[in-house]
């Protein structure tokens, strides 16, 4: 019985820690892109207001 709730306490890190991995990783692709659109268009001339929703 000890072995499975070992088992389902890894199980519950590892899909946290690769939850967080991904949403790390969508939120720096999103202000990369972000970052990107506003110094090729320059539409927003402050960008940390936009910046600032986040």
């Amino acid at each position: 019985m000890t072995v499975k709730v070992e088992t389902a306490k890894v199980s519950v890190m590892v899909v946290m820690g690769a939850l967080s991995i991904s949403f790390l990783a969508i939120d720096v692709i999103w202000r990369f892109f972000l970052t990107k659109e506003i110094s090729e268009k320059a539409i927003f001339p402050q960008p940390l207001q936009r910046k600032r929703c986040f």
